[in-house]
């Protein structure tokens, strides 16, 4: 893994098989990687909030994407997937009120809940819906 990389795509363990929700989970991976580098320099409390901030509207504007993909294609775990998602926004603003109180330190328990979060998340609900895709497009 090269210097300053927390986080790597490896298309066999987190390829879905949708390309442009493989696309948008490979941006995350990147975003996560800023914050990483972010976290090896002096903590810059408006850098490291913004940095976060747009890891957060990336990843809201990824949710409402994958949500309407899998009400297009009539994926029967969309209404567990948003409570997901629901739950994740929440972890997302807690981490987010965490980097403040900590004038924008970023810890090593949020680089691993973001690198933990994103690799189940893709790993276990998205490859599912990927699977249902995949299924009924034969």
């Amino acid at each position: 893994m090269p210097a300053n990389v927390f986080f790597e795509w490896d298309p066999v363990k987190l390829s879905v098989g949708v390309q442009s929700m493989d696309g948008q989970h490979q941006r995350l991976i990147g975003m996560i990687n800023q914050i990483y580098s972010a976290s090896e320099r002096p903590p810059s409390l408006e850098g490291n909030v913004r940095a976060f901030d747009s890891l957060v509207q990336y990843a809201l504007m990824h949710f409402q994407q994958e949500e309407e993909l899998m009400e297009r294609e009539k994926f029967p775990g969309l209404k567990v997937h948003k409570i997901v998602h629901e739950d994740l926004v929440k972890k997302l603003k807690a981490h987010r009120d965490q980097l403040i109180d900590h004038e924008g330190e970023i810890s090593s328990a949020l680089l691993t809940f973001l690198k933990v979060w994103l690799t189940g998340h893709i790993m276990g609900v998205d490859r599912q819906y990927g699977a249902h895709i995949h299924e009924h497009h034969r």
